[in-house]
């Protein structure tokens, strides 16, 4: 499984249909609204969408978000019910890996995370990272493991391995 979100700019007002309430209402389904933009584009409005993908980015499952919506409290949620939402597919708690970006990496999501096996990177804001490149470069043992995308290279891009 991976999990990732996204930031989608938007333009225009996007205001609700007259006969639903406004964002303090809450009956909007998820806000519109300007938030931190990944794009450099603080004067668009956005929303976030987080996706469940298998098999090679095979969408499992997805949702809309606040634009104020950060990576580390969407990871949060649905690691707190992964388990629910695999067990109608057949997968039982601890027959997934799940891989993430850094933002895997708080107290709180690691301990809801539970079971569950995991990849992620760990983030450069731990001095522990810089201590373990660092290490690793100073020893210089490695072992090649072959290719580990599936992606084909291109001349800008090589295979990663």
């Amino acid at each position: 499984m991976h999990f990732d979100t996204t930031s989608v700019s938007v333009y225009g007002d996007y205001r609700p249909p007259e006969d639903q309430p406004d964002q303090q209402g809450q009956a909007v389904p998820f806000p519109i609204t300007h938030g931190y933009s990944k794009d450099k584009r603080p004067d668009l409005k956005q929303f976030v969408f987080s996706t469940l993908c298998v098999d090679r980015a095979v969408p499992r499952w997805g949702k809309p978000h606040d634009g104020h919506a950060s990576d580390k409290t969407v990871n949060n949620t649905l690691l707190s019910d992964i388990a629910t939402f695999l067990a109608p597919h057949g997968v039982a708690p601890g027959a997934s890996i799940y891989v993430a970006d850094a933002a895997l990496v708080t107290e709180e999501t690691l301990a809801a995370l539970g079971d569950p096996l995991f990849i992620t990177r760990l983030p450069a804001t731990y001095t522990e990272c810089g201590r373990l490149i660092a290490a690793a470069v100073a020893h210089n043992t490695w072992k090649d493991v072959g290719v580990l995308a599936h992606t084909k290279p291109t001349t800008h891009r090589p295979a990663t391995s």
